[in-house]
């Protein structure tokens, strides 16, 4: 499976190459402006002006709004590139060669966390088992899975952090 995996891999990336050219020749989107709104700090008795600070309040309409403009010139832009239909079908081909992928394995004392992504989802999540063998288990819903989410398409979460929390909750970091 590791070998498939590996042609697989050289694979996409001999197609992106390919595709760079064309993807390069795709007509240039300007993005929404950004307003300026310029906050004065001081930190640790230093001047610092940060002219966006006002994008950190991401619940404000204002930012949404903001980060919903973005989000739709990014997807014209990505959507009027020539051949990106078609290479995204391929990807998501070779991605969907198997039932599903795991990565990022842990061990923590005598079990294994991984995240795996099933066929046709589009997000990891995190599964434990037994090292010694035995049944796996998706682990907490909450942290590690867009399903839980009322719209998953919209979610993308990551378990950074998560595999490290969990050994130092569980005393075995």
């Amino acid at each position: 499976m590791i070998i498939k995996t590996r042609k697989a891999c050289r694979l996409l990336f001999v197609l992106a190459l390919a595709a760079a050219p064309a993807i390069g020749a795709a007509p240039r989107h300007d993005l929404p402006a950004t307003p300026i709104r310029p906050v004065t700090n001081t930190c640790f008795g230093r001047t610092v002006v940060d002219n966006y600070q006002w994008l950190e309040q991401q619940k404000s309409p204002e930012v949404v709004a903001w980060m919903k403009a973005q989000a739709a010139a990014t997807r014209a832009a990505l959507d009027s590139m020539p051949g990106r239909a078609k290479f995204s079908a391929e990807m998501q081909h070779y991605l969907d060669a198997q039932p599903y992928m795991i990565g990022d394995l842990e061990m923590a004392g005598d079990l294994v966390f991984y995240r795996k992504r099933s066929r046709g989802v589009n997000q990891k999540t995190l599964w434990v088992r037994p090292a010694a063998g035995g049944a796996e288990r998706e682990e907490s819903p909450l942290a590690s899975n867009p399903k839980a989410a009322s719209d998953p398409a919209d979610v993308h979460t990551s378990a950074v952090g998560i595999i490290p929390m969990l050994k130092a909750s569980t005393g075995l970091a």
